[in-house]
């Protein structure tokens, strides 16, 4: 079952959050091309040029809803991650609430393989990659407090690349997910062994008897 993280969904709280919320349910269903503020404003209850009051045009529709995304994202990174925990705990909690989160969207929104093909560009054109650099960040600085803290091996090399492999090894088993697979019990644990096998290699181990 899901873990209870924040869901894609959102209650709109005005005519703009409204516009965004409809824009995500038909992006995600139909993919951006056939997608059209027509039918976004129709969804609504407004005609298109009521919608140019709130966003310039489809493009920048999309970025909006890139940039709420990306909040999202990192606030269910921060609110996992408790530093009573220790730091494999953390990392490990990060990346299975985000991971958790990204499926959420699937429930929710039910996007295709097709159609998440034909929007990956348009998320990627319009910095999604900014989310995976802002967790990637997130996880560095874990780390390198770990490093800091004598918790890891002051020879564990270059922290970055390790992040970055656990972001973009993450973001390949959501791919898995998506496309159908595996399902989500079984992407956590590909999640889980993920950040496991990467910390058997840097935490300190006490001597050997």
């Amino acid at each position: 079952m899901p873990d209870a993280s924040p869901p894609g969904r959102k209650k709109p709280v005005g005519r703009k959050e409204e516009i965004l919320e409809v824009a995500k349910d038909l992006f995600f269903r139909q993919g951006f091309r056939r997608t059209t503020l027509e039918d976004i404003a129709g969804e609504v209850g407004l005609v298109k040029s009521a919608v140019y009051k709130y966003f310039h045009n489809k493009d920048d529709l999309f970025r909006a809803i890139i940039a709420d995304v990306e909040e999202t994202f990192m606030d269910v990174a921060r609110q996992a991650a408790d530093t009573r925990e220790s730091l494999e705990k953390r990392v490990s909690n990060a990346l299975l609430a985000v991971f958790g989160w990204e499926c959420r969207i699937v429930y929710d929104y039910g996007p295709r393989p097709r159609v998440w093909h034909e929007l990956r560009p348009h998320f990627l054109n319009h910095r999604m990659e900014g989310a995976f650099e802002r967790l990637e960040i997130f996880v560095r600085e874990c780390l390198e407090e770990g490093l800091s803290k004598g918790e890891l091996n002051a020879d564990s090399g270059d922290i970055e690349p390790v992040s970055r492999m656990l972001i973009w090894s993450m973001h390949e088993v959501f791919e898995c997910f998506i496309i159908g697979l595996f399902d989500e019990d079984e992407g956590r644990r590909y999640v889980r062994t993920l950040v496991r096998t990467v910390f058997n290699g840097l935490l300190k181990r006490g001597p050997k008897s």
